[in-house]
């Protein structure tokens, strides 16, 4: 495209792949368990559909393992659940042990971007301190690669907390000015404190995972003095001990638009599915990059990339 030739793309994933790839991919499919070969497949095939998106033809090209965008995101949205600790309270909820803020980690966009909300999906929300501010910040990676310069912050109250025992609703933390992310630079969305007096129990939605497995899931615990009274200093470390992730969803916005392509038929639309960049599916638009997948009356199906 540099050299004036619009039309061009590659193989997405690549025409041919190592072996160890395929045959995750089969193992996937006979018994449902996803290794550590498939595991970095499905992470190779995000960062390539990544770049895809930002250059002019986006085409993924390849049979097996499976390369489309809707087959790469890990099915673990029914593994979601709390992490109670007893007596204690909550992992990434109220709690007793001195646990003050936990942080969600995100990898670096690829252009300068805004995020406007952070969705958070709680698992429990009872709030006997009804008045307590739950703040969400989004805070840039520090040197040391723990969170560090506050780049912006939200809150709501412990009674606007969203809840619904038979589905998965998102309490929506939206910013009065979107929060700039540059590109390259790794960043938090951090929520917290909570309020643990009681009758409080507020506990965000988890995915746990297995020793040594990706862990994106970090906490602020306090200092104490010599009569173990919290002070406001503190320590972050990341929760290598049991890996996991919170369910917190901040909604990018690339302040770069790339191409948007269109395709118009007279055939009929009959249903219409639209992905995010980590190929997680949804009938409304993402924030963001989204592959929008027609399907039509004749059975034929289309692809298109759109910006919103």
């Amino acid at each position: 495209s540099m050299s004036g030739l619009p039309f061009w793309g590659m193989d997405q994933g690549g025409f041919c792949v190592e072996n160890r790839y395929m045959k995750a991919q089969g193992e996937y499919e006979k018994t449902g368990i996803e290794n550590e070969d498939l595991r970095e497949w499905r992470e190779l095939q995000t960062r390539w559909s990544q770049f895809g998106a930002f250059i002019p033809l986006f085409r993924v090209h390849g049979q097996w393992p499976l390369r489309e965008i809707w087959n790469i995101a890990p099915e673990e949205n029914s593994d979601l659940m709390m992490m109670e600790m007893g007596w204690y309270g909550n992992y990434a909820g109220t709690n007793w042990l001195g646990i003050g803020e936990f942080a969600e980690h995100f990898d670096a966009p690829l252009a300068d971007a805004t995020i406007s909300k952070v969705n958070i999906y709680f698992g429990k929300t009872t709030a006997a301190t009804t008045d307590a501010d739950i703040e969400v910040k989004i805070v840039a990676a520090g040197d040391d690669g723990m969170p560090g310069e506050v780049l912006g912050s939200t809150s709501l109250k412990a009674s606007e907390l969203a809840y619904d025992p038979t589905t998965v609703n998102a309490t929506e933390f939206v910013f009065s000015t979107p929060v700039e992310v540059k590109a390259g630079t790794e960043f938090f969305a951090m929520v917290g404190p909570f309020p643990n007096n009681n009758g409080d129990d507020i506990a965000i939605l988890l995915c746990r995972r297995g020793e040594g497995e990706k862990c994106t899931a970090y906490h602020f615990v306090y200092d104490e003095d010599a009569n173990y009274n919290y002070l406001e200093t503190g320590t972050w470390y990341q929760n290598t001990d049991d890996p996991l992730s919170m369910a917190i969803a901040p909604l990018l916005k690339y302040s770069e638009p790339t191409a948007i392509s269109s395709v118009v038929g007279d055939k009929q639309e009959v249903s219409r599915t639209y992905y995010n960049v980590a190929g997680v599916a949804s009938s409304n638009p993402f924030d963001g990059i989204n592959i929008v997948v027609m399907r039509y009356s004749d059975g034929s199906q289309v692809a298109t990339k759109i910006i919103r």
